[in-house]
């Protein structure tokens, strides 16, 4: 009986740690938003009384405000898709225009590697929630670029398989492990990866990925070699396969 009032008292104080944190974590965004706003109002502003190095560094505050924006809105995120409150607007869509907008959205990173895709002919359709998936092939490609080598080749390929469509995105980094391939993709994983001083990923952008993935009923995972590089790969509900 002890040990029975011990886990239910356990698991209250666990769900109050989520719902506090859950409760700072939306209470930043606010003034983060505000602080990256004004911060682009300057830089828009400012252009003709800044020299060049104080240009440079009002962009980079505000890009690290962006930063911290991306990672409160990808942990408010998991929380509801952990508690499936993540509303899906499924539509039909063309994985080249989601590919498309993620790079987009990506800006100026991608210049730092050799990038390498191409569009399919016919479209290669899937039915799933068209912001969240472009989310996930940004996280996607963004780690890719990170852990890629300053000149060297990220690949994005696209296939139709017996389950549906595959989107693969492979790096030239050096490689994980096989002990964490799944260990990555888990919030737990995260932390226990950087207290070994092992840094297989950016923060929860996996973990976002793996729940944004599977609330589609897709899957995801990774095939690595270490000093080989590694090929981040998830699949969707195939756009244009027929029910029935």
């Amino acid at each position: 009986d002890k040990v029975q009032d011990d886990y239910v008292r356990l698991k209250e104080l666990e769900s109050l740690r989520d719902n506090l944190t859950h409760m700072i974590v939306h209470d930043m965004r606010s003034p983060l938003m505000g602080i990256t706003g004004y911060l682009e109002i300057l830089e828009m502003d400012a252009g003709e009384k800044l020299n060049k190095d104080e240009m440079g560094m009002l962009r980079d505050a505000r890009s690290s405000g962006l930063v911290l924006v991306g990672m409160v809105n990808s942990l408010l995120d998991i929380s509801r898709l952990e508690q499936g409150k993540m509303p899906l607007h499924v539509t039909a869509s063309d994985v080249d225009v989601l590919i498309q907008d993620a790079l987009k959205s990506l800006g100026a990173l991608t210049k730092q590697v050799s990038l390498s895709y191409e569009k399919r002919s016919p479209p290669v359709m899937v039915n799933c929630d068209a912001s969240l998936v472009t989310r996930v092939i940004a996280n996607l490609v963004g780690n890719a670029v990170k852990f890629t080598p300053e000149g060297c080749k990220v690949a994005i390929s696209v296939e139709r398989n017996d389950v549906g469509v595959k989107v693969c995105v492979e790096d030239s980094g050096n490689g994980i492990p096989r002990e964490y391939h799944e260990k990555i993709f888990e919030k737990f994983g995260q932390v226990e990866t950087r207290q070994q001083r092992k840094m297989y990923s950016t923060g929860l952008g996996l973990t976002f990925c793996k729940l944004a993935v599977e609330a589609h009923g897709g899957k995801i995972g990774v095939e690595s070699q270490v000093g080989k590089g590694s090929a981040f790969w998830f699949t969707m509900p195939d756009g244009e396969r027929k029910e029935g």
